[in-house]
């Protein structure tokens, strides 16, 4: 009996101690409740849209590959954009299209009947907890309950004297310290305008590799911090791995990603001035398959072994990518670039994929207006031999006009009018002759966001 009473001493001993280390935590929840009217006006494709298009790749099945005139694949492309491109590739109209797939993330690239909606959603509604013992050391974590379009997701940290450590699914270093292109509305180019038109999407704001669960090394927190400077590096087993996931294969995704960043924050007679500089690296082990039509034979042959005659297949480049980024601040205006340059990471050998974006602000009380453009490039371009290959090229170029309005603490009206062209041009050499096709979209968008920030 006695040695029962000890024990249940001694357990709620160990619970009012646990629940007094507990009370000391900090507990925080924030995030933003948004609603969102937008309409749009855009070319042939349809007043309406998608986003997330796969890059380069795309044209891949729009019938280059296969046997017959390129001229009349293009007439027939441009009667069916009307009609809807995803609707119609989805049929046989000649196209090898039945992989295509524009990737929308709120609507179909198809004919639209209304030119705009109603939207509202829950954005980055995050639990943080934190505490600070008496040593200086300070650590916590929290939890996004909903991030955008994605799914949950848990970050740790560490931070003293040494610096910080953050351990989860946060954003690699070249991205966390990157420095982006001012904004204003809902971000301009990098705001929501691409979710009510058939777009390219492939408009970068950080590099390639930053995605996955890792561990990140930062600065912050040590006598660096005196001097503006923070320095940052990652490490990410494989990026495609996130949350409580275990990916113990090499084949999706880069392996072994490091990422690296400077940054620089300052001020001088009353003009700021920031920049970073950003850089990763790690392995690939995936492959791919172009299928590249030989004259005289069908596309879909195979040789004796059963294989595609007509596949050519290639491996995805290591990753190798970075970015520079800065902002001028004088008064309520800002000013700022940045670039990023993800080459050949996961794409054919040779390949490029780069974003350049400029853009100004300038606030005055409650009141904030910007303009910023970015122009993006991908190629790609695979070869069986001198006479026979194919490329691809997609671009897209978005100027952005943004304003913003406090109306009360927490409580803000955001505004966008963007412009869009985007261009896909597919080529292909067969027997040393050369043929292209091509698809291009652009158009307007408007918005305007009501903003809960809590």
């Amino acid at each position: 009996m006695t040695k029962s009473l000890l024990a249940a001493s001694a357990l709620l001993t160990v619970a009012l101690s646990a629940n007094q280390a507990a009370a000391q935590m900090e507990v925080s929840v924030g995030g933003q409740l948004d609603f969102e009217a937008g309409a749009a006006m855009s070319d042939d494709i349809g007043a309406t849209g998608s986003a997330g298009i796969e890059g380069a790749y795309l044209l891949d099945t729009f019938g280059l590959d296969a046997p017959g005139s390129v001229q009349d694949k293009q007439e027939s492309l441009d009667e069916i954009t009307g009609a809807g491109l995803s609707a119609a590739l989805d049929e046989d109209d000649g196209f090898a299209g039945a992989d295509y797939n524009p990737g929308a993330e709120s609507v179909a690239a198809t004919d639209a009947e209304r030119s705009g909606d109603f939207r509202n959603r829950a954005d980055n509604v995050t639990i943080s907890v934190s505490n600070t013992v008496d040593n200086g050391l300070t650590y916590g974590g929290s939890y996004n309950i909903l991030k955008g379009e994605t799914n949950a997701s848990a970050q740790l940290f560490l931070s003293g004297a040494f610096g910080t450590v953050r351990m989860g699914d946060w954003d690699a270093a070249a991205n966390e310290l990157g420095i982006g292109s001012p904004s204003a509305g809902t971000g301009g180019f990098d705001g929501n305008w691409g979710d009510y038109v058939f777009n390219a999407g492939i408009i970068d704001t950080g590099t390639a590799g930053a995605d996955g669960t890792n561990i990140t090394y930062l600065t912050s927190g040590t006598a660096l911090d005196d001097s503006g400077v923070t320095l940052g590096l990652s490490y990410t087993p494989q990026t495609g791995s996130n949350d409580w996931t275990i990916a113990r294969n090499n084949e999706d995704g880069f392996q072994d990603a490091v990422s690296a960043a400077v940054q620089y924050q300052g001020e001088f007679s009353g003009v700021s001035l920031s920049g970073s500089a950003g850089y990763e690296f790690g392995t690939s082990n995936e492959r791919d398959t172009f299928r590249i039509w030989q004259p005289g034979t069908n596309l879909n042959d195979v040789d004796a072994d059963g294989n595609p005659v007509n596949d050519l297949e290639f491996s995805s480049q290591n990753l190798s990518a970075f970015q520079l980024g800065a902002n001028l601040g004088v008064g309520g205006f800002t000013v700022g670039a940045q670039y990023v340059d993800n080459r050949d990471s996961g794409k054919p050998s040779g390949s490029t994929d780069r974003t350049w974006s400029v853009g100004a602000t300038y606030t005055v009380g409650p009141w904030g207006f910007g303009i910023n453009y970015a122009d993006a490039e991908e190629k790609v371009s695979v070869s069986r031999d001198a006479d026979n290959g194919a490329s691809f090229t997609v671009s897209e170029r978005v100027v952005g006009l943004g304003g913003s309005y406090s109306v009360a603490p927490g409580l803000d009206i955001l505004s966008d009018l963007t412009h869009f062209r985007s261009d896909w041009t597919s080529t292909r050499r067969a027997a040393g002759n050369e043929d292209s096709l091509s698809l291009d979209n652009a158009g307007w968008v408007g918005l305007v966001s009501t903003r809960l920030s809590f």
